[in-house]
């Protein structure tokens, strides 16, 4: 009898990978302080290029060989569709309503059709082309100016890179004044620095969901309190927008595109307020 339950438990026990082994509860969680990227570079020397690890109760299988990652996000895009969303990305993204975090399904087809055949066309950023030229020269004319004095590359390029990007996206409702004199565009980029930290940081949440209503390291409150913010620009922008084009002028960039496709009868094609939003934070 135990050596039927012992062969049944073996043809139960799924294929996976080798990985290392962790703690009880925990996992290999707190052996990935520091820099995870550089200690599972390190176990994929051990283990392989794909190889399991439980953060918490979580199994992961991690995929470091970019011939597998295509074949599992490419040729095998059916069978990997969804992802475990943390609490700063669905807080984020409208609660999973844009591209990057929407679960596979009709919604995610029609937002993916939209991002790829209507805001990154080879017409829609050739059309652009210009808008991206004058922020980079104006970039470019700053350095100059800052002759003498230490620049940050980096820095510097994510800044052209976020200012282009924006300018693309508000067109010129991007330039209307807030209430205190700051253009929307400007604290859009504020804000989105913060998100960007946020949704990089690693929350004990994410990986015990039985503790996310307590929101112990506050990530949940903060990343309200960011979202609180660009839900107000977007909503200006959209308004200042929707006047712009009303009177036939202004140039709307995306956020026009996107305004014409929620006002669209088509249902194929059209959107909802929070997916509008959400795509604009793509």
């Amino acid at each position: 009898m135990f050596a039927l339950l012992w062969l049944r438990s073996k043809f139960r026990r799924p294929s996976l990978p080798p990985g290392p082994r962790g703690l009880p509860l925990v996992g290999y969680l707190p052996f990935l302080s520091g820099n995870p990227h550089h200690k599972l570079t390190h176990l994929a020397k051990i283990y392989g290029p794909v190889f399991k690890l439980r953060l918490g109760p979580k199994l992961c299988v991690v995929l470091t060989s970019p011939a597998f990652i295509k074949e599992a996000f490419h040729h095998q895009e059916t069978l990997f569709p969804n992802r475990n969303t943390t609490v700063c990305a669905l807080l984020s993204s409208y609660g999973c309503s844009g591209i990057v975090f929407a679960q596979d399904g009709e919604d995610w087809k029609k937002l993916r059709k939209i991002f790829v055949r209507k805001m990154i066309s080879k017409s829609n950023l050739d059309a652009s082309y210009c808008v991206r030229r004058q922020e980079v020269r104006k970039v470019i004319k700053g350095v100059f100016e800052s002759v003498g004095t230490q620049i940050d590359i980096g820095k510097v390029s994510f800044l052209a890179t976020m200012k282009s990007v924006v300018a693309m996206t508000w067109g010129d409702s991007g330039r209307v004044m807030g209430e205190d004199g700051v253009g929307l565009e400007v604290k859009f980029r504020e804000m989105m620095d913060e998100l960007v930290v946020l949704l990089g940081s690693r929350n004990v949440s994410d990986v015990f969901p039985v503790l996310g209503r307590f929101d112990l390291q506050g990530i949940g409150r903060r990343t309200k309190k960011v979202m609180g913010v660009l839900d107000g620009i977007l909503n200006s922008a959209i308004e200042e927008q929707r006047k712009m084009g009303g009177n036939g002028g202004g140039k709307g960039g995306y956020l026009q595109l996107l305004l014409e496709l929620q006002d669209n009868e088509d249902n194929s094609e059209c959107i909802t307020n929070d997916q509008l939003k959400a795509l604009l934070l793509v």
